[in-house]
């Protein structure tokens, strides 16, 4: 009966689980260092004073979190040059007195804001097999490092850059300058507004600010944005165009 399903239904929204994570920029060490050693409960309290302002139901979602799942850490990350520079400073006769070898996230480690950091470790494995059937130990070990060090240190240093401009008051100006477009014609799409002209993001951008349009409308959020995109008539050719399957 009715009763049964809306006892199913809240059964079902009491069984959900949300993930949330909260970052943001600190530039004193100490700091960051007595943060992460804060307890579940004091992480919960930091999170809660941070974003004492925040729309509904964000405050709810952190106080219903279990304290035993919420934890927090600095973001630092590892720039695989140093490993060669040590390397090279340890040869004697071009051999090095070690026999460890260091990947992964040991090497290289860096922030998420490039969602990089499993890839390069996952490709480290492979290329180091590479080397090690085409070359001597020695020589494979240095082929292998360099070769690393000079992949993974280039999603190191942008996902150190994406890390800066994502917590800064140009955020947005810099997603854009990041986008590539899709065609050669000036009003292609781009990934921070799919399906908006590129040439008027920043347009809607400023209107959807004076319109107070932002996550506090929840589930009518998408509704108020699609709804002003039409009024601008700023919509993209190609994502506005449908056909039949």
């Amino acid at each position: 009966g009715q009763l049964t399903q809306s006892n199913q239904n809240q059964q079902r929204k009491r069984n959900r689980r949300t993930m949330w994570q909260l970052s943001y920029p600190i530039s004193n060490k100490e700091e960051a260092t007595r943060l992460s050693q804060l307890s579940h409960e004091g992480m919960q309290t930091e999170v809660l004073k941070r974003c004492r302002h925040w729309h509904a139901p964000f405050p709810d979602m952190v106080k219903d979190t279990p304290l035993e799942t919420i934890w927090g850490t600095s973001l630092l990350d590892r720039d695989p040059r140093i490993f060669l520079e040590h390397r090279t400073s340890l040869e004697i006769h071009g051999r090095v007195p070690s026999r460890v070898v260091v990947l992964g996230d040991a090497a290289h480690s860096m922030t998420p804001f490039k969602g990089q950091g499993a890839n390069q470790a996952f490709a480290d494995g492979p290329l180091l097999a590479k080397w090690l059937s085409k070359s001597k130990l020695d020589s494979a070990i240095r082929g292998f490092m360099t070769e690393m060090a000079n992949r993974s240190g280039i999603k190191v240093r942008a996902s150190r850059e994406a890390a800066m401009k994502l917590h800064s008051e140009d955020c947005w100006e810099w997603m854009l300058q990041q986008d590539k477009p899709r065609n050669k014609g000036g009003d292609d799409v781009t990934a921070v507004f799919h399906g908006v002209q590129t040439r008027h993001v920043s347009t809607l951008l400023r209107i959807l600010k004076e319109r107070g349009v932002g996550a506090s409308l929840g589930s009518k959020l998408d509704d108020n944005i699609r709804g002003i995109i039409k009024e601008l008539d700023i919509a993209d050719a190609l994502s506005s165009t449908s056909s039949g399957h």
